[in-house]
């Protein structure tokens, strides 16, 4: 289980596990006054069909990849989902990082902090 916030990841090797985390949460949820939102919550379920669709009763929407506190994952597992938007987001600050030493005719960081410096 991942907890971070108002976050929960539930991991499981296979059904049965699964099974027993959710009842797990609904125990621990119901132990502390909190409930879940079905309306919020997905599962994904990787290398196998999804038997476990509902939560309490309620349906819950499966999906084929899912992005948790700003990381892709996808049912395949293999990573590259994550790895692509990762890619982007660096491609990205490099671009930034170009543009601000253009905008500062400095050939590096280097280059400018020694000119704040002496």
């Amino acid at each position: 289980m991942l907890l971070y916030a108002d976050y929960i990841a539930l991991l499981a090797r296979n059904a049965a596990d699964f099974k027993n985390e959710l009842r797990l949460l609904e125990k621990y949820c119901s132990d502390n006054g909190l409930v879940v939102n079905v309306r919020k919550s997905k599962v994904m379920a990787c290398h196998t069909s999804c038997r476990i669709r509902k939560y309490c009763g309620n349906e819950l929407e499966v999906l084929k990849s899912y992005v948790y506190l700003g990381v892709p994952f996808s049912s395949n597992l293999r990573g590259d989902l994550a790895a692509s938007e990762f890619l982007k987001k660096e491609r990205r600050a490099a671009c930034t990082v170009l543009s601000i030493l253009a905008n500062l005719k400095a050939s590096s960081w280097l280059v400018k902090k020694k000119d704040y410096t002496t």
